[in-house]
Protein backbone atom coordinates (compact mmCIF):
# COMPACT_ATOMS: atom_id res chain seq x y z
CA UNK A 1 0.00 0.00 0.00
CA UNK A 2 2.82 2.37 0.93
CA UNK A 3 4.72 1.51 -2.26
CA UNK A 4 1.62 2.24 -4.34
CA UNK A 5 1.29 5.62 -2.61
CA UNK A 6 4.87 6.59 -3.44
CA UNK A 7 4.57 5.39 -7.03
CA UNK A 8 1.39 7.44 -7.48
CA UNK A 9 3.09 10.52 -6.05
CA UNK A 10 6.08 10.01 -8.36
CA UNK A 11 3.87 9.66 -11.44
CA UNK A 12 2.00 12.84 -10.52
CA UNK A 13 5.28 14.68 -10.07
CA UNK A 14 6.65 13.53 -13.43
CA UNK A 15 3.43 14.45 -15.26
CA UNK A 16 3.29 17.87 -13.64
CA UNK A 17 6.98 18.55 -14.22
CA UNK A 18 6.73 17.63 -17.90
CA UNK A 19 3.61 19.74 -18.36
CA UNK A 20 5.16 22.67 -16.54
CA UNK A 21 8.20 22.59 -18.84
CA UNK A 22 6.53 21.97 -22.19
CA UNK A 23 2.97 23.32 -21.84
CA UNK A 24 2.87 25.94 -19.11
CA UNK A 25 5.00 28.62 -20.85
CA UNK A 26 2.45 28.89 -23.67
CA UNK A 27 -0.40 29.19 -21.16
CA UNK A 28 1.39 31.96 -19.27
CA UNK A 29 1.57 34.04 -22.45
CA UNK A 30 -2.09 33.33 -23.20
CA UNK A 31 -3.00 34.18 -19.60
CA UNK A 32 -1.48 37.63 -19.84
CA UNK A 33 -3.53 38.41 -22.93
CA UNK A 34 -6.77 36.84 -21.68
CA UNK A 35 -6.78 38.68 -18.36
CA UNK A 36 -6.71 41.97 -20.25
CA UNK A 37 -9.73 40.94 -22.31
CA UNK A 38 -12.17 39.81 -19.63
CA UNK A 39 -15.58 41.10 -20.72
CA UNK A 40 -17.75 43.15 -18.39
CA UNK A 41 -20.31 40.34 -18.34
CA UNK A 42 -18.19 37.16 -18.43
CA UNK A 43 -19.65 33.67 -18.62
CA UNK A 44 -18.16 31.72 -15.72
CA UNK A 45 -18.16 27.97 -15.11
CA UNK A 46 -17.35 27.08 -11.50
CA UNK A 47 -16.57 23.41 -10.87
CA UNK A 48 -17.39 21.95 -7.45
CA UNK A 49 -17.49 18.15 -7.58
CA UNK A 50 -17.47 17.84 -3.80
CA UNK A 51 -19.49 16.29 -1.02
CA UNK A 52 -22.72 17.97 0.04
CA UNK A 53 -21.25 19.82 3.02
CA UNK A 54 -18.24 20.93 0.98
CA UNK A 55 -20.55 22.35 -1.66
CA UNK A 56 -22.20 24.57 0.96
CA UNK A 57 -18.73 25.82 1.84
CA UNK A 58 -18.39 26.94 -1.79
CA UNK A 59 -21.27 29.42 -1.55
CA UNK A 60 -19.20 32.27 -0.01
CA UNK A 61 -16.72 32.08 -2.91
CA UNK A 62 -19.58 32.22 -5.40
CA UNK A 63 -20.99 35.25 -3.61
CA UNK A 64 -17.61 36.99 -3.80
CA UNK A 65 -17.35 36.10 -7.49
CA UNK A 66 -20.78 37.60 -8.14
CA UNK A 67 -19.79 40.76 -6.29
CA UNK A 68 -16.63 41.07 -8.40
CA UNK A 69 -18.52 40.44 -11.67
CA UNK A 70 -22.09 41.64 -10.99
CA UNK A 71 -23.15 41.31 -14.65
CA UNK A 72 -21.68 37.84 -15.09
CA UNK A 73 -23.50 34.60 -15.82
CA UNK A 74 -22.33 31.94 -13.36
CA UNK A 75 -22.87 28.24 -13.99
CA UNK A 76 -22.10 25.74 -11.24
CA UNK A 77 -21.00 22.23 -12.24
CA UNK A 78 -21.83 19.73 -9.48
CA UNK A 79 -22.46 16.05 -8.97
CA UNK A 80 -25.93 14.79 -9.79
CA UNK A 81 -26.92 14.21 -6.15
CA UNK A 82 -25.97 17.79 -5.26
CA UNK A 83 -28.25 19.46 -7.81
CA UNK A 84 -31.11 20.05 -5.30
CA UNK A 85 -28.66 21.76 -2.93
CA UNK A 86 -27.88 24.41 -5.54
CA UNK A 87 -31.38 25.84 -5.05
CA UNK A 88 -30.05 27.33 -1.82
CA UNK A 89 -27.40 29.41 -3.59
CA UNK A 90 -28.63 32.84 -4.74
CA UNK A 91 -25.46 33.65 -6.69
CA UNK A 92 -25.66 31.21 -9.59
CA UNK A 93 -27.65 31.38 -12.81
CA UNK A 94 -27.41 27.82 -14.12
CA UNK A 95 -26.46 24.35 -12.95
CA UNK A 96 -24.53 21.71 -14.86
CA UNK A 97 -24.35 18.14 -13.57
CA UNK A 98 -22.02 15.43 -14.81
CA UNK A 99 -20.21 12.88 -12.69
CA UNK A 100 -19.84 9.82 -14.92
CA UNK A 101 -16.07 9.95 -15.01
CA UNK A 102 -13.17 8.14 -13.40
CA UNK A 103 -11.92 9.91 -10.28
CA UNK A 104 -8.40 8.56 -10.70
CA UNK A 105 -5.94 10.46 -12.87
CA UNK A 106 -4.77 7.79 -15.30
CA UNK A 107 -8.23 6.25 -15.38
CA UNK A 108 -9.68 9.53 -16.61
CA UNK A 109 -7.03 9.71 -19.35
CA UNK A 110 -7.77 6.18 -20.51
CA UNK A 111 -11.49 6.95 -20.56
CA UNK A 112 -11.02 9.94 -22.79
CA UNK A 113 -8.20 9.35 -25.25
CA UNK A 114 -8.71 5.74 -26.42
CA UNK A 115 -12.49 5.67 -25.97
CA UNK A 116 -13.56 9.29 -26.34
CA UNK A 117 -16.32 8.57 -23.81
CA UNK A 118 -16.91 12.14 -22.68
CA UNK A 119 -16.66 14.04 -25.95
CA UNK A 120 -20.36 14.91 -25.92
CA UNK A 121 -20.07 16.66 -22.58
CA UNK A 122 -16.87 18.44 -23.58
CA UNK A 123 -18.52 19.65 -26.79
CA UNK A 124 -21.42 20.98 -24.72
CA UNK A 125 -19.07 22.98 -22.51
CA UNK A 126 -17.14 24.27 -25.53
CA UNK A 127 -20.31 25.43 -27.28
CA UNK A 128 -21.43 27.31 -24.16
CA UNK A 129 -18.63 29.81 -24.77
CA UNK A 130 -17.39 30.31 -21.22
CA UNK A 131 -14.84 33.04 -20.57
CA UNK A 132 -13.63 31.82 -17.17
CA UNK A 133 -13.25 28.29 -15.80
CA UNK A 134 -12.68 27.88 -12.05
CA UNK A 135 -12.06 24.28 -11.01
CA UNK A 136 -12.24 23.71 -7.27
CA UNK A 137 -11.94 19.93 -7.68
CA UNK A 138 -8.54 19.33 -9.22
CA UNK A 139 -9.47 16.06 -10.91
CA UNK A 140 -7.70 15.02 -14.08
CA UNK A 141 -11.04 14.90 -15.87
CA UNK A 142 -12.11 18.41 -14.87
CA UNK A 143 -8.68 19.75 -15.86
CA UNK A 144 -9.06 18.09 -19.27
CA UNK A 145 -12.57 19.48 -19.75
CA UNK A 146 -11.41 23.05 -19.21
CA UNK A 147 -8.43 22.62 -21.51
CA UNK A 148 -10.22 20.76 -24.32
CA UNK A 149 -13.08 23.27 -24.19
CA UNK A 150 -10.62 26.08 -25.01
CA UNK A 151 -11.86 28.35 -22.22
CA UNK A 152 -9.64 31.49 -22.27
CA UNK A 153 -9.00 31.73 -18.52
CA UNK A 154 -8.66 28.51 -16.53
CA UNK A 155 -7.95 28.39 -12.80
CA UNK A 156 -7.67 25.20 -10.79
CA UNK A 157 -5.89 22.93 -8.35
CA UNK A 158 -3.05 20.56 -8.97
CA UNK A 159 -4.49 17.52 -7.19
CA UNK A 160 -3.68 14.75 -9.68
CA UNK A 161 -0.70 16.18 -11.54
CA UNK A 162 -2.52 18.04 -14.32
CA UNK A 163 -2.42 21.52 -12.83
CA UNK A 164 -0.25 22.63 -15.76
CA UNK A 165 -3.42 22.67 -17.91
CA UNK A 166 -4.67 25.73 -16.01
CA UNK A 167 -3.50 29.27 -16.64
CA UNK A 168 -3.37 29.66 -12.86
CA UNK A 169 -2.81 26.52 -10.80
CA UNK A 170 -2.73 26.25 -7.04
CA UNK A 171 -1.60 23.36 -4.83
CA UNK A 172 -4.32 21.14 -3.42
CA UNK A 173 -3.76 22.21 0.18
CA UNK A 174 -5.63 19.79 2.44
CA UNK A 175 -4.73 21.69 5.57
CA UNK A 176 -6.35 25.10 5.19
CA UNK A 177 -9.88 26.00 6.15
CA UNK A 178 -12.02 24.81 3.26
CA UNK A 179 -13.65 28.19 2.66
CA UNK A 180 -10.34 30.04 2.69
CA UNK A 181 -8.88 27.44 0.34
CA UNK A 182 -11.65 28.14 -2.15
CA UNK A 183 -10.94 31.87 -2.02
CA UNK A 184 -7.36 31.28 -3.20
CA UNK A 185 -8.80 30.39 -6.62
CA UNK A 186 -10.26 33.90 -6.83
CA UNK A 187 -7.01 35.72 -6.11
CA UNK A 188 -6.24 36.35 -9.82
CA UNK A 189 -9.30 38.63 -9.84
CA UNK A 190 -8.23 40.53 -6.72
CA UNK A 191 -10.80 38.79 -4.51
CA UNK A 192 -9.91 38.06 -0.89
CA UNK A 193 -11.56 37.55 2.49
CA UNK A 194 -11.92 40.91 4.20
CA UNK A 195 -13.80 39.87 7.35
CA UNK A 196 -15.31 36.80 8.99
CA UNK A 197 -18.76 37.46 7.53
CA UNK A 198 -17.29 36.81 4.08
CA UNK A 199 -16.91 33.11 4.83
CA UNK A 200 -20.51 32.51 5.94
CA UNK A 201 -22.94 31.15 3.34
CA UNK A 202 -26.18 32.96 2.65
CA UNK A 203 -29.10 30.82 1.57
CA UNK A 204 -31.88 31.52 -0.86
CA UNK A 205 -34.73 30.79 1.56
CA UNK A 206 -37.82 32.99 1.46
CA UNK A 207 -40.24 33.50 4.33
CA UNK A 208 -42.92 32.06 2.10
CA UNK A 209 -40.94 28.84 1.67
CA UNK A 210 -40.34 28.58 5.41
CA UNK A 211 -44.02 29.13 6.21
CA UNK A 212 -45.12 26.59 3.63
CA UNK A 213 -42.58 24.00 4.82
CA UNK A 214 -43.42 24.34 8.50
CA UNK A 215 -47.10 24.05 7.70
CA UNK A 216 -46.53 20.98 5.53
CA UNK A 217 -44.73 19.14 8.33
CA UNK A 218 -46.94 20.48 11.16
CA UNK A 219 -44.18 22.48 12.82
CA UNK A 220 -45.76 25.93 12.66
CA UNK A 221 -46.98 26.11 16.23
CA UNK A 222 -44.33 24.24 18.17
CA UNK A 223 -40.92 25.08 19.59
CA UNK A 224 -38.43 22.52 18.40
CA UNK A 225 -34.77 21.64 17.96
CA UNK A 226 -33.35 19.85 14.93
CA UNK A 227 -31.32 16.65 15.12
CA UNK A 228 -28.99 15.26 12.44
CA UNK A 229 -27.87 11.83 13.73
CA UNK A 230 -26.20 10.65 10.49
CA UNK A 231 -23.27 11.94 8.44
CA UNK A 232 -22.02 11.29 4.93
CA UNK A 233 -19.86 8.41 6.09
CA UNK A 234 -20.27 6.20 9.12
CA UNK A 235 -16.95 7.08 10.78
CA UNK A 236 -18.42 10.48 11.65
CA UNK A 237 -21.52 9.01 13.31
CA UNK A 238 -21.97 8.75 17.07
CA UNK A 239 -23.59 5.69 18.61
CA UNK A 240 -27.32 6.01 17.97
CA UNK A 241 -28.35 4.89 21.46
CA UNK A 242 -26.27 7.65 23.03
CA UNK A 243 -27.50 10.21 20.53
CA UNK A 244 -31.14 9.39 21.26
CA UNK A 245 -30.49 9.36 25.00
CA UNK A 246 -29.10 12.91 24.82
CA UNK A 247 -32.08 13.98 22.70
CA UNK A 248 -34.47 12.58 25.32
CA UNK A 249 -32.84 14.32 28.25
CA UNK A 250 -32.34 17.62 26.45
CA UNK A 251 -35.93 17.62 25.22
CA UNK A 252 -37.11 17.18 28.82
CA UNK A 253 -34.75 19.92 30.07
CA UNK A 254 -35.56 22.49 27.37
CA UNK A 255 -39.21 21.58 26.76
CA UNK A 256 -38.46 21.50 23.03
CA UNK A 257 -39.73 18.95 20.51
CA UNK A 258 -37.00 17.02 18.66
CA UNK A 259 -37.23 17.06 14.85
CA UNK A 260 -35.08 14.42 13.17
CA UNK A 261 -33.66 15.19 9.72
CA UNK A 262 -31.58 13.17 7.30
CA UNK A 263 -31.37 11.64 3.86
CA UNK A 264 -33.04 8.69 2.21
CA UNK A 265 -30.29 6.28 3.24
CA UNK A 266 -30.75 7.25 6.89
CA UNK A 267 -34.25 5.79 7.05
CA UNK A 268 -32.85 2.61 8.57
CA UNK A 269 -32.70 4.33 11.97
CA UNK A 270 -36.35 5.45 12.02
CA UNK A 271 -37.67 2.40 13.84
CA UNK A 272 -35.07 2.81 16.58
CA UNK A 273 -36.04 6.45 17.04
CA UNK A 274 -39.73 5.58 17.25
CA UNK A 275 -39.07 2.91 19.85
CA UNK A 276 -36.72 4.95 22.04
CA UNK A 277 -37.60 8.64 21.91
CA UNK A 278 -39.75 9.34 24.96
CA UNK A 279 -41.15 12.78 24.15
CA UNK A 280 -43.28 13.96 21.27
CA UNK A 281 -41.18 13.99 18.13
CA UNK A 282 -41.24 14.59 14.39
CA UNK A 283 -39.28 12.31 12.08
CA UNK A 284 -38.63 13.91 8.70
CA UNK A 285 -35.71 11.67 7.72
CA UNK A 286 -35.89 10.93 4.01
CA UNK A 287 -39.03 13.04 3.56
CA UNK A 288 -37.71 16.57 3.14
CA UNK A 289 -35.80 17.99 0.23
CA UNK A 290 -32.54 19.70 1.13
CA UNK A 291 -34.13 23.12 0.75
CA UNK A 292 -37.00 22.06 3.03
CA UNK A 293 -34.46 20.81 5.57
CA UNK A 294 -32.78 24.21 5.44
CA UNK A 295 -36.15 25.88 6.01
CA UNK A 296 -36.84 23.66 9.03
CA UNK A 297 -33.39 24.31 10.52
CA UNK A 298 -33.76 28.06 9.97
CA UNK A 299 -36.59 28.21 12.52
CA UNK A 300 -35.16 25.80 15.09
CA UNK A 301 -34.33 26.95 18.60
CA UNK A 302 -31.08 24.98 18.50
CA UNK A 303 -29.43 22.33 16.33
CA UNK A 304 -27.70 19.13 17.47
CA UNK A 305 -25.93 16.64 15.26
CA UNK A 306 -22.81 15.05 13.87
CA UNK A 307 -20.53 16.59 11.26
CA UNK A 308 -22.93 16.86 8.32
CA UNK A 309 -24.65 19.37 6.09
CA UNK A 310 -27.00 20.19 8.98
CA UNK A 311 -24.12 21.92 10.76
CA UNK A 312 -23.66 24.33 7.85
CA UNK A 313 -27.41 24.90 7.52
CA UNK A 314 -27.58 25.99 11.15
CA UNK A 315 -24.58 28.31 10.90
CA UNK A 316 -25.94 29.95 7.76
CA UNK A 317 -29.24 30.63 9.52
CA UNK A 318 -27.53 31.93 12.68
CA UNK A 319 -29.03 29.10 14.72
CA UNK A 320 -27.27 27.82 17.82
CA UNK A 321 -25.66 24.48 17.12
CA UNK A 322 -23.61 21.76 18.77
CA UNK A 323 -21.79 19.44 16.39
CA UNK A 324 -19.92 16.28 17.36
CA UNK A 325 -16.59 15.88 15.59
CA UNK A 326 -14.30 12.87 15.45
CA UNK A 327 -12.06 12.10 12.45
CA UNK A 328 -12.36 15.62 11.00
CA UNK A 329 -11.00 18.91 12.30
CA UNK A 330 -13.75 21.45 13.11
CA UNK A 331 -11.33 24.37 12.96
CA UNK A 332 -10.71 23.70 9.28
CA UNK A 333 -14.07 22.51 7.94
CA UNK A 334 -16.80 24.17 10.02
CA UNK A 335 -18.26 27.60 10.69
CA UNK A 336 -17.46 28.24 14.34
CA UNK A 337 -18.78 31.13 16.39
CA UNK A 338 -20.00 31.96 19.87
CA UNK A 339 -23.19 30.04 19.10
CA UNK A 340 -21.90 27.39 16.66
CA UNK A 341 -19.89 25.03 18.83
CA UNK A 342 -17.84 21.93 18.09
CA UNK A 343 -17.36 19.12 20.60
CA UNK A 344 -14.65 16.50 20.18
CA UNK A 345 -12.90 13.82 22.19
CA UNK A 346 -9.39 14.64 23.31
CA UNK A 347 -7.56 11.64 21.92
CA UNK A 348 -4.07 11.03 20.54
CA UNK A 349 -5.21 9.96 17.06
CA UNK A 350 -7.50 12.96 16.51
CA UNK A 351 -6.62 15.28 13.61
CA UNK A 352 -3.64 17.51 14.35
CA UNK A 353 -4.31 21.26 14.58
CA UNK A 354 -3.09 21.86 11.02
CA UNK A 355 -4.70 18.76 9.46
CA UNK A 356 -8.26 18.41 8.16
CA UNK A 357 -8.40 14.65 8.65
CA UNK A 358 -7.00 12.11 11.05
CA UNK A 359 -4.31 9.75 9.78
CA UNK A 360 -6.87 7.04 8.99
CA UNK A 361 -8.38 8.71 5.91
CA UNK A 362 -10.90 10.69 7.96
CA UNK A 363 -11.76 7.53 9.87
CA UNK A 364 -12.84 5.56 6.83
CA UNK A 365 -9.94 3.13 7.24
CA UNK A 366 -9.99 3.14 11.06
CA UNK A 367 -10.90 -0.06 12.89
CA UNK A 368 -11.93 1.50 16.21
CA UNK A 369 -13.22 5.08 15.65
CA UNK A 370 -12.32 5.84 19.27
CA UNK A 371 -12.76 9.57 18.65
CA UNK A 372 -16.52 8.99 18.43
CA UNK A 373 -16.99 5.86 20.52
CA UNK A 374 -15.31 7.36 23.57
CA UNK A 375 -17.58 10.42 23.60
CA UNK A 376 -19.73 10.02 26.70
CA UNK A 377 -23.38 11.01 26.61
CA UNK A 378 -23.01 12.83 29.95
CA UNK A 379 -20.35 15.12 28.47
CA UNK A 380 -22.36 15.79 25.33
CA UNK A 381 -25.54 16.53 27.26
CA UNK A 382 -23.72 18.89 29.62
CA UNK A 383 -22.30 20.93 26.74
CA UNK A 384 -25.65 21.00 24.93
CA UNK A 385 -27.39 22.29 28.06
CA UNK A 386 -24.67 24.89 28.61
CA UNK A 387 -25.10 26.08 25.02
CA UNK A 388 -28.85 26.33 25.56
CA UNK A 389 -28.30 28.28 28.78
CA UNK A 390 -25.75 30.62 27.16
CA UNK A 391 -22.80 29.46 29.24
CA UNK A 392 -20.42 28.34 26.49
CA UNK A 393 -17.15 30.29 26.27
CA UNK A 394 -15.17 28.26 23.73
CA UNK A 395 -15.86 27.51 20.06
CA UNK A 396 -14.18 24.09 20.22
CA UNK A 397 -14.61 22.01 23.37
CA UNK A 398 -12.51 18.94 24.06
CA UNK A 399 -13.55 16.41 26.69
Amino acid sequence: MLIKKYITALVKFIIHLGGTIFVKPFLLVARYRAMKRIPENPKILYVSLAFRGDLVLTFPALRALRKRFPKSSITLWVREYNVPLTDLCPDIDKVESYDKFNLHGLGALLEYFPKNVHQGFINKIRRAGYDIYIDDSGYTFSALVGSLSNIPIRIGRNQQGFGFLYHYDFPYDYNRHLVKKKFTLLEPFGISILNESDILPKFNISNELVTRTLSKYELSNIRYFTCFPCAGWTAKNWQLDRFVSVVNEFSFYSNLTPVFLGGEKDKIIIDYIKDNVKSNYHILIGNTSIIESAAVVSRAEIHFGVDSVGTHLAAASNIRSLTLFGPTNPRLIAYLSDINIALRKKISCAPKPDKIYCRKNAGRSCSHISCMRELKKEDVLAVLIDLWDGKIKSKVIEV
